[in-house]
């Protein structure tokens, strides 16, 4: 399309293209708000710390079970140590067997002692598991409050870039109608292949859009205010809106 559409629709064209280009803006601030971010890396943080929970309720189960396994061993022991002790007091074992059985009670003692020392050193293992099992659900807390607080200040810029949106596109949608269908449906065309900037104003000897000098034989197109045109260089659609003292 191209000849003299009016100035009334060229004006309102090049203020649709001033609230789009305001509506991409607004749709990249939307895109690149930083909270996205902040809020995946509190959830990775999460995650993690979720992660080692696991993994050290794991270990507790193991050292429960390996605390289980030494109290089994230990009550085994003294079990056998009673009887050998009962034997020898009520004097039921044979003379030759004494010096045996004395040491396989020293023996058990021993082992009862080695025992009772793995169990300290599993129950304080347990203890500390416990402690850091605590702390890692402190911080989750913590973190889950700072989630929180995130996504309530990304949820409220969202409302106001939205909001915004809500505005400008009826402003636009006014203009829109202004500047007349087939007028609006090149702008589109244009806006949907190249996107940005889809319409340059004609200076008298320049597209405002790319800052080159218009071709003389082109220029004899824009004769009156609201003339139209294609830029023989960037190929946007141009607007005449007349000379700076033109009424």
């Amino acid at each position: 399309m191209a000849g003299a559409v009016g100035i009334d629709r060229c004006n309102a064209l090049l203020e649709v293209q001033r609230l789009d280009l305001i509506l991409d803006e607004l749709a990249q601030q939307e895109s690149t708000l930083p909270h996205k971010a902040r809020i995946a890396q509190i959830a990775q943080k999460m995650a993690e710390g979720q992660s080692f929970i696991t993994k050290l309720e794991e270990g507790l189960d193991r050292f429960e079970s390996q605390i289980q396994q030494g109290n089994s061993t230990v009550e085994q022991l003294k079990q056998k140590i009673a009887k050998d002790q009962q034997g020898l007091d009520a004097g039921d074992i044979d003379y030759r067997q004494v010096e045996v059985v004395t040491a396989d009670i020293a023996a058990h003692n021993a082992r009862i002692g080695e025992v009772e020392s793995e169990q300290m050193q599993l129950m304080e293992a347990k203890q500390s598991a416990r402690e850091r099992i605590a702390d890692y659900r402190a911080k989750i807390e913590e973190l889950q409050a700072a989630k929180e607080q995130t996504l309530n200040a990304y949820r409220q810029q969202m409302a106001v870039l939205a909001a915004k949106q809500v505005q400008i596109s009826a402003a636009r949608d006014e203009k829109r109608v202004v500047a007349g269908d087939e007028l609006v449906e090149l702008y589109d065309q244009l806006r949907k292949s190249r996107g940005g900037t889809v319409v340059g104003v004609f200076d008298g000897t320049r597209c405002s859009a790319c800052s080159l000098t218009i071709p003389t034989a082109l220029t004899e197109c824009f004769i009156n205010p609201g003339d139209t045109g294609i830029c023989s260089e960037c190929k946007r659609l141009l607007v005449y809106q007349g000379e700076a003292d033109d009424e």
